[in-house]
C-alpha cells in the first residue's frame, strides 16, 4: 500500500509544475449579508454580491 500512496504522489505532482500561470489583474469583490426574523419561526435572509475587474489606468 505504502507503495502505490508514493507513486500516486509522484504521478499527481509532476505534471502540476507545468501548469503554473500568473494573472495580475485587480479586482474587488463587495458582499453584503443580513438576516432578519419577523417571528420566532420565520425569517428572511439577504445576500448581495458585487465584483469589478476592470479598471482604467487613468
Amino acid at each position: 500500500m505504502r507503495k502505490y500512496s508514493l507513486l500516486l504522489l509522484i504521478l499527481f505532482t509532476l505534471p502540476s509544475f507545468g501548469q503554473k500561470q500568473i494573472n495580475k489583474q485587480s479586482g474587488v469583490w463587495l458582499g453584503y449579508f443580513n438576516q432578519t426574523r419577523l417571528t420566532d419561526k420565520w425569517g428572511i435572509w439577504l445576500d448581495l454580491h458585487a465584483r469589478r475587474t476592470e479598471f482604467s489606468d487613468r
